[in-house]
């Protein structure tokens, strides 16, 4: 189902279609698509780059660069913040390494540190 409301079959890397699915199905519209990095929305942003603009809440979503990959390759919702350093997340296509070819989808902790972006979809 979360495929499927981007257009896509299964397969594919899910985690930007978990978003958009989660978001849609709470009334929030978004232009995400089966791309994670379609999820950083530069026009609200909350972190970015190691700096915090704003205060994140439970519902913005945050993504992650891969220098491997040299691009934005996962994204989740941000949960809470933990403590100053470290954040709970919910997030699809993980598993219980961290993986973002992953199983299911999961609460994880977080780095603020490693994190590209927080961005809010909701006004």
């Amino acid at each position: 189902m979360y495929l499927r409301s981007v257009g896509l079959r299964k397969g594919y890397a899910w985690c930007a279609a978990f978003v958009h699915w989660c978001m849609l199905e709470s009334g929030v519209p978004n232009k995400i698509n089966g791309a994670a990095a379609s999820a950083h929305n530069s026009k609200n942003l909350v972190w970015f780059k190691n700096k915090q603009l704003q205060e994140p809440v439970s519902g913005d979503v945050f993504t992650l660069w891969f220098s491997s990959m040299n691009r934005i390759a996962h994204t989740g919702f941000f949960h809470r913040k933990i403590n100053n350093s470290i954040y709970e997340s919910v997030e699809g296509n993980t598993n219980e390494a961290g993986s973002r070819e992953g199983d299911g989808v999961y609460k994880k902790y977080r780095s603020f540190r490693a994190t590209y972006s927080i961005s809010r979809w909701t006004q």
